[in-house]
C-alpha cells in the first residue's frame, strides 16, 4: 500500500465504498502538474471565494479531512469551466475537477467534516426539484439506484425527506440557481449563451424547460437569485433581466427558433384552463407528440397573469408571444367553453380524449372574515386589480389625493400598492405578519420613489375594520413577534400594548386566492377529492382520484 493510500484510509472514514472513491479522488488528483489553469478561468476563484488548485494540492498532500477543512467546497458552482480547460482532465478522465467535487458531496453519509459542512451551507431551503413527502413505496423506488444511501438522507415513518433535505440537488452538482428555480431552468446554461452573444440558443435552453420567458422575464419571483452564491460576496447575477433581455431581442428577431414542432402521433389530451400552468402542460405534451387541446372560459388566454397583472408590469404583447410559440408547437386553443357549465370530463371522454389535465388557477378572493370589510370602500386584490388593468391610461386620477391601507405584503400587495399610487393615491400602507427578511425579495422590485410613499408594517395582524366619524376607515392592527417552531410551525404572540390604527380611505384585502370548486364538482360529478381547499393528487403524478384525471398548478 502506498504512502497515499494509507492516508485515505484514515479512522475517521468508515465504509468500503468510501474508502474506494477516496482513493480514485486521490489518483485523480495525482495527475494534476499545477498549470494553474483550472484558476485562471474559475469565476469563484476570481473573487477569492475557492481556489480549485489549492484543493487539489491539498488533497494530494494532506488526509482528506484535512484537506475538506481547509477547503470550502460548496463554494464550487460545479460550471465545469476548470475540467473543459485542464490539459489533464480528457473524456471525464484525469483530474476531472468537477468529478471530484461531486464525488466528495457525496460521501456525506460517512464523512463527518462534510456533513458539518452541508449543516452549515447556505443552501437550506427545501427545493422543488425533491418531493418533500413521498409515499414508503416510491422511496424504496428511488433508493433502488442507492440515491438514499448515498447521501445519507434519513426518512420518517411517514416518508419525509429530512435531515439534508435542502442540500440533496447539490450533492449531484446542480448549480444552486437550477435547484432555486421551480421549472428547473439552466440558469448558468443560458446566461453563458448571452455572454457570448448566443442569444436565440440562450431562449431556445429556457424554453427546454419554460415555455413562458417573455412572462417570467418580467414577472419571475427570482428563486433563482435568492440561492445565488454572488449574493454572499456582492450582488446576485440579475438573472430574470437577462430573460427578458433575450426575450426582448427575439422580438426584434423573430422565426429563428431552432425549437420545432414535432408529428403529433399520440393520444388527444384536454388541458382545462389556459393559464401557465395549462399552457405550460400543452407545450410539453406537443413536444412530447401528443395532441394537446386547451379548453378556457375566458375570451383570453394567460389566467389571473393576464387580467390581474397591471399592465406596466406584463403588457398584452408580451404574454401574447408566449402564448403564439406555444401554439406553434401544434397546441389548438378553445375559448369561451368553461368546465361545468359547457361541458364535463365525461364529454371529453366521448371526444376521444384519452386523459385531462385540470389547471384552472385560483381566483376566487380570500378574506380574514374581520368585522368591517363589507363597509364601503373596502376591497379584495383581485377585483380591483381586474377593475384596473388598464386604468392607469383610462382614468390615471381616479385616486388623486387618497390613502390606502393593504393587508398582505406580498407581489399582488405589491401591484395593489403601485396601482393606486398610479392612480393618483399619495400613501400606502401595507400590512403583513411576516417579516422584512422573509419579504425581501419582493421589497427588492420596489424602485426608491415607490418606497416613500409605500409603508411597509412587518410583523403586524389585524383586530378589524371601522369606520371613522368623518367616513374614513381604520385599519385596527397590533404587533406580533414569531416563537420558536418546536412542534414545525412556528407560533405567532400579540406584543401586549402594540395596538395601533391606520386611518385611510380606501383597504384592499390581498392574501390570496382560492380555488372555484362549483364548476369542478359539476364536470367530475362530485367525484373530485377536495383537502383544505385544494384537489388530492398523487405526489408523484398528479393523478386525481379520478382515472387519467390529473391537476396541477396551484389547485
Amino acid at each position: 500500500m502506498t504512502e497515499s493510500d494509507d492516508k485515505i484510509v484514515s479512522a475517521k472514514i468508515k465504509g468500503a465504498d468510501s474508502i474506494e472513491k477516496l482513493k480514485k479522488i486521490n489518483t485523480a488528483a495525482n495527475y494534476c502538474y499545477n498549470c494553474n489553469r483550472c484558476v485562471n478561468v474559475c469565476p469563484v476563484a476570481y473573487l477569492g471565494i475557492f481556489n480549485p488548485r489549492n484543493l487539489i494540492t491539498d488533497l494530494t498532500f494532506l488526509t482528506p479531512e484535512e484537506a475538506l477543512e481547509k477547503n470550502d467546497i460548496w463554494k464550487c458552482l460545479t460550471c465545469g469551466l476548470c475540467s473543459v480547460y485542464c490539459p489533464m482532465t480528457k473524456d471525464n478522465v484525469g483530474v476531472n475537477f468537477t468529478k471530484i467535487i461531486k464525488d466528495l458531496r457525496s460521501l456525506s453519509s460517512g464523512f463527518k467534516p462534510l456533513q458539518e459542512g452541508l449543516l452549515s451551507c447556505n443552501h437550506e431551503r427545501v427545493y422543488s426539484s425533491l418531493p418533500k413527502l413521498m409515499a414508503e413505496d416510491k422511496i424504496k423506488f428511488t433508493n433502488k439506484t442507492g440515491f438514499l444511501d448515498r447521501t445519507g438522507l434519513k426518512t420518517t415513518d411517514k416518508g419525509e425527506i429530512g435531515y439534508f433535505m435542502g442540500c440533496v440537488p447539490f450533492l449531484t452538482g446542480t448549480a444552486p440557481c437550477v435547484v432555486g428555480c421551480p421549472a428547473g431552468v439552466d440558469v448558468q446554461g443560458y446566461v453563458s449563451l448571452i455572454s457570448e452573444g448566443k442569444y436565440q440558443e440562450s431562449i431556445d435552453l429556457i424554453r427546454d424547460t419554460n415555455p413562458l420567458p417573455y412572462l417570467c422575464g418580467r414577472i419571475c419571483t427570482e428563486q433563482c437569485a435568492l440561492n445565488c452564491n454572488r449574493q454572499y460576496f456582492d450582488d446576485p447575477v440579475a438573472i430574470r433581466q437577462l430573460k427578458r433581455f433575450v426575450s426582448d431581442w427575439e422580438t426584434e428577431h423573430p422565426n429563428q427558433s431552432k425549437i420545432k414542432p414535432v408529428p403529433q402521433t399520440k393520444e388527444k389530451v384536454a388541458i382545462i384552463g389556459a393559464g401557465p400552468g395549462g399552457l405550460s402542460a400543452a407545450y410539453f405534451l406537443a413536444r412530447m407528440g401528443y395532441k394537446p387541446t386547451i379548453f378556457e372560459k375566458g375570451d383570453k388566454t394567460g389566467g389571473v397573469v393576464r387580467y390581474g397583472v397591471p399592465q406596466y408590469r406584463l403588457s398584452d404583447e408580451a404574454l401574447d408571444h408566449d402564448v403564439e410559440f406555444i401554439k406553434s408547437m401544434g397546441v389548438e386553443i378553445v375559448l369561451n367553453k368553461e368546465f361545468g357549465s359547457n361541458f364535463t370530463v365525461d364529454d371529453l371522454w366521448k371526444g376521444g380524449f384519452k386523459s385531462v389535465f385540470i389547471a384552472v388557477g385560483l381566483y376566487v378572493p380570500k378574506t380574514l372574515r374581520l368585522e368591517g370589510e363589507d363597509l364601503p370602500n373596502v376591497d379584495v386584490a383581485i377585483d380591483f386589480l381586474l377593475d384596473r388593468k388598464y386604468g392607469c391610461a383610462k382614468n390615471p386620477e381616479e385616486f388623486k389625493g387618497k390613502t390606502f391601507g393593504i393587508i398582505g405584503g406580498g407581489a399582488v400587495a405589491v401591484d395593489v400598492g403601485e396601482t393606486a399610487i398610479r392612480l393618483g393615491a399619495s400613501k400606502t400602507d401595507l400590512v403583513d405578519i411576516l417579516t422584512e427578511e422573509v419579504l425581501k425579495n419582493v421589497l427588492k422590485d420596489l424602485h426608491e420613489a415607490e418606497r416613500e410613499v409605500m409603508e411597509y408594517h412587518f410583523e403586524t395582524s389585524t383586530t378589524n375594520i371601522t369606520q371613522e366619524p368623518d367616513g374614513k376607515l381604520a385599519l385596527n392592527c397590533y404587533k406580533i413577534e414569531w416563537g420558536d417552531p418546536e412542534t414545525g410551525r412556528r407560533p405567532l404572540t400579540k406584543i401586549e400594548g402594540s395596538e395601533f390604527k391606520i386611518v385611510v380611505d380606501y383597504i384592499v384585502i390581498a392574501i390570496g386566492q382560492g380555488l372555484d370548486l362549483k364548476p369542478l364538482n359539476a364536470a367530475t360529478d362530485n367525484k373530485l377529492k377536495i383537502e383544505r381547499g385544494i384537489i388530492v393528487v398523487d405526489d408523484l403524478t398528479f393523478e386525481t382520484g379520478i382515472p387519467g384525471v390529473f391537476a396541477g398548478g396551484d389547485i
